[in-house]
């Protein structure tokens, strides 16, 4: 079995919002699945816990949500379950994106390892 490694070159490192909690700001692009319905959308910062996403796609505080990653560097999405802790509509927080705040359910090994994978690569920048 191979591991993609992170491609620092393809990441968008453009400062986003201040990072907090151990996050760091960062655009990945994601495809977010709630019910039938999937759109894209991209991170604006990840943590080992969280991310926050932005999307136009509306979502429910509480609403457990399908994710994956398109990390670079790696040949198949990333998936990972989250649950929905806050959203952010339109002219709300200051102008920043319409997207929400998740929070990680159980991730799995890989996904654990390709996020940490991230983290590590912007520390060593």
């Amino acid at each position: 079995m191979t591991f993609g490694a992170i491609d620092l070159s393809r990441i968008d490192w453009t400062p986003q919002q201040p990072a907090h909690r151990g996050r760091v700001g960062v655009e990945i692009s994601v495809d977010l699945g709630a019910g039938a319905v999937t759109s894209a959308g991209s991170t604006r910062n990840i943590s080992p816990d969280g991310a926050f996403v932005a999307t136009g796609q509306p979502l429910r505080v509480g609403e457990i949500v399908a994710l994956r990653f398109a990390f670079p560097g790696y040949l198949v999405p990333v998936g990972v379950w989250a649950e929905v802790r806050w959203t952010r509509a339109a002219g709300e927080g200051g102008g920043g994106p319409i997207g929400a705040g998740v929070r990680f359910v159980d991730p799995s090994i890989a996904a654990s390892a390709a996020i940490a994978a991230l983290l590590h690569a912007r520390d060593d920048r």
